[in-house]
């Protein structure tokens, strides 16, 4: 019987995969021979759907990066809501951090683009 991954579109796989491993093992530690090895298919056709890790990299923030709905809540329930949602992410076995204060900390002023989605994932986090 197939995976649920395996039944995705490849470019969904691929970015599912990626997303799995930066945010476990680093992005830096992660090179796109290992995501495609992991999915098994070759580098070649991973590029087919990335052009360059870096690309990679850009979607995997990209998909991290959900935009808070709008809400008529009051400031402070917003804030209590906030904590609530962390404090069920810090207990998780799996929580590594913030993906885009961990990208930033990797890929340091090297990559504009990940500094720049980094801080507007930031600011979006404002009440």
């Amino acid at each position: 019987m197939a995976s649920p991954l395996a039944k995705q579109p490849m470019k969904d796989r691929i970015l599912e995969t990626a997303d799995r491993l930066f945010y476990l093992q680093g992005i830096r530690a992660v090179g796109v021979d290992t995501i495609a090895a992991e999915i098994g298919i070759s580098k070649r056709t991973l590029y087919n759907h990335f052009p360059s890790k870096d690309a990679l990299i850009a979607a995997y923030l990209a998909r991290r990066f959900v935009q808070p709905r709008p809400s008529d809540k009051p400031p402070v329930e917003q804030i209590l809501s906030t904590f609530d949602s962390l404090e069920r992410r810090f207990a998780s076995k799996d929580f590594r951090g913030c993906p885009f204060v961990n990208a930033v900390a990797e890929l340091g002023t090297e990559d504009k683009s990940v500094k720049k989605t980094a801080i507007a994932f930031k600011e979006s986090r404002r009440v």
